[in-house]
């Protein structure tokens, strides 16, 4: 034990304190030799040898301890004597960027330690390469960004944006950092949220700080990706709105979206991506939605030209376009205008429109048979939401005799949407499934024998069930309803 320098083991031992998940002897050695200590390889073997108990060392070779308590009460220690751990996570950082690209260390830390560094120009510098990157590494860098904005509600991250400004970058960096920047934080990172109305706050604080900066950043580069950004951090951040429990900031959305929709329709006009017309058709069937919900003539007329225009919109889009995003919004747009009719009473029309709805939803479960990749969630929920729709269209159209059709399709909902549980049980699943077992409830009450009513009555308990469970979870009945 005497032959050990405990020097340089106490300086090695307090970076991997600083680290999240320990370092390798090549990390380490670099680091002590900006504070001009030599690294003895042996002498630290020796050192963690002896002290066997309490370290690891991972499959990719870094060394770390064995339980976070001792990490914790190392970083109190050196709190409490005065060491300055920012300083510290300013030079791993320093060290993970003089690393090749490729390094996986740097990949996998770089984005936590520079918020650790509370350095937003590596954050931001590492941000616009992001897409670069594998979706495991996109998505391990959105999961700790998250972790970080959970702490502060997102302070931090819509700080850092604004404070792009006063940094000497040269134009062209500056723009790569806030466009990869803010569509990564307001759409990859916010997604990592759950549904509560504390967590929408966070969401919203981002939105809005994305929405803030590109406007910014357009006004003195109206380039294509900048306006492109723009419009779709501007329906980001409506749709974060929409979930708010204050009046005054859903009142905000609408605005939005009429600045994103004025945005897309000009690209359409110049040099627009095949997918630009379903981004425009999915702005539209947003307000179609809202000018429903308030149920004046004049929002009703609204709504259906909205609907319509999406409808439009998806029917223009070229061959090239996703095809599964374009089934979307097709779905979506005849969804929109069913709930038009609804509102108006005009049955024929929403038997056209529950027609056309039943076609997509045909065609989406088609296309869900064929496709086994990342999008099967989505399509299954997209398939599940339609078929609750579809059993509330039934509901409202007049001298059909449609039960036993809505019977089965309330059904094959319920059946999705626990099916879709076991994969992704979120609020959101839930609150879905929780509406599939109410139209369920009412699908069996349309039949007058006691087998279904007493199977109406389950049903609708089960619905009350799910919907007193997200009340607690979430904290209101309010944020409940926004999720719809």
């Amino acid at each position: 034990g005497e032959r050990i320098n405990p020097s340089m083991c106490q300086r090695a031992v307090s970076y991997l304190a600083l680290s999240r998940l320990g370092l390798r002897l090549t990390d380490l050695e670099s680091l002590l030799e900006t504070e001009q200590i030599t690294f003895q390889t042996l002498e630290f073997a020796q050192f963690v040898n002896y002290m066997n108990e309490l370290f690891l060392l991972r499959a990719d070779g870094r060394y770390d301890f064995l339980h976070k308590s001792l990490r914790q009460g190392l970083l109190r220690h050196m709190t409490a004597t005065g060491m300055n751990l920012t300083e510290g996570h300013e030079k791993i950082v320093s060290h993970l960027e003089s690393l090749p690209d490729d390094d996986i260390i740097q990949i996998q830390e770089i984005t936590w330690e520079s918020m650790q560094a509370d350095d937003p120009y590596s954050f931001y510098h590492w941000l616009s390469h992001i897409w670069s990157c594998t979706g495991d590494e996109k998505a391990a860098a959105a999961r700790d960004i998250a972790e970080k904005c959970r702490e502060d509600e997102g302070l931090w991250i819509a700080g850092s944006m604004e404070g792009l400004w006063e940094m000497d970058y040269t134009e062209r960096d500056r723009n790569q950092m806030l466009v990869m920047g803010a569509h990564f934080l307001a759409v990859q990172v916010c997604s990592r949220f759950g549904d509560s109305l504390q967590e929408n706050r966070t969401k919203i604080r981002i939105g809005k700080a994305a929405v803030s900066n590109m406007e910014r950043l357009a006004q003195e580069n109206p380039s294509e990706l900048n306006l492109l950004t723009l419009s779709e951090s501007c329906r980001v951040l409506a749709g974060y709105y929409l979930k708010s429990d204050q009046p005054a900031e859903r009142d905000q959305a609408v605005p939005l979206l009429e600045q994103g929709r004025r945005l897309m329709s000009q690209r359409l006009h110049r040099n627009p991506a095949p997918n630009d017309y379903l981004r425009l058709a999915e702005i539209n069937v947003i307000l179609s939605e809202i000018y429903c919900l308030r149920k004046d003539e004049n929002s009703l007329q609204r709504a259906k030209e909205y609907g319509e225009a999406a409808l439009q919109c998806q029917e223009d889009a070229p061959e090239e376009a996703d095809e599964a995003y374009k089934l979307r919004m097709r779905l979506n747009s005849h969804m929109a205008i069913a709930q038009v009719c609804t509102v108006t009473r005009t049955p024929d029309s929403l038997h056209l429109a529950y027609s056309h709805t039943l076609s997509c939803t045909q065609e989406l479960e088609n296309l869900l048979a064929e496709d086994h990749r990342q999008t099967y969630l989505d399509m299954l929920g997209r398939i599940d939401t339609c078929l609750v729709g579809l059993c509330q269209n039934i509901t409202d159209i007049c001298g059909e005799n449609l039960d036993e059709e809505a019977l089965t399709h309330a059904i094959r909902a319920r059946d999705l949407l626990e099916e879709r549980m076991r994969y992704r049980n979120t609020p959101e699943t839930r609150n879905g499934l929780a509406s599939a077992w109410y139209v369920l409830g009412n699908a069996h009450r349309r039949f007058k024998d006691a087998s279904h009513s007493r199977e109406a009555v389950a049903c609708l308990q089960k619905s009350t069930q799910l919907n007193q469970a997200l009340e607690k979870e979430l904290g209101t009945p309010a944020s409940r309803n926004s999720q719809a």
